[in-house]
């Protein structure tokens, strides 16, 4: 994806790894018979061999769970952002401006099943809370959808100290 300010363009997949672990909230896009959809959702996130893979849920019915389904059969992507490190500055009277840290991107939609829904729940659990001990209900497991997002396409733009 090509960048505007390359400047600010953070390419140390390391460092774009740190920052995707210490935010929690990603935001889906797409477009639907409805129109343009974006919706915000927690997420867990794993790096494997230079591949980025989010795992979200919800309700196995809706709008969101509609899109992530049509996305996964016919194999098309949906567009994810996720910001942080927000602070506002004013270095004079005349000059305000922002500090933040942002990744988009492109991904393939996986619908998980058995085993791989519990390590994608899992995965999850791991980026929201990662201290906490937790216990799968399998009838509220049986009714919730969860997805890999496979990062096809991602960039990343810092602006800091």
């Amino acid at each position: 994806m090509k960048m505007r300010r390359s400047d600010r363009e953070v390419l140390d997949i390391s460092r774009v790894y740190k920052f995707l672990l210490e935010e929690d909230v990603m935001r889906l896009a797409f477009a639907d018979d409805e129109g343009l959809y974006i919706v915000p959702v927690n997420y867990g996130c794993t790096l494997d061999d230079e591949t980025f893979d989010f795992y979200i849920h919800g309700a196995d019915e809706g709008r969101k769970a509609a899109a992530l389904k049509k996305a996964a059969k016919d194999g098309s992507e949906i567009a994810f952002e996720i910001d942080g490190h927000h602070e506002a500055f004013n270095s004079n009277s005349c000059n305000a401006s922002y500090y933040y840290a942002s990744v988009i991107g492109k991904a393939h939609v996986k619908l998980l099943e058995g085993e791989e829904k519990t390590a994608g729940l899992k995965h999850l659990m791991d980026g929201i809370m990662p201290a906490a001990e937790y216990v799968f209900n399998d009838n509220i497991l049986e009714k919730m959808m969860v997805c890999r997002l496979t990062a096809t396409e991602w960039s990343c733009k810092q602006h800091s100290r």
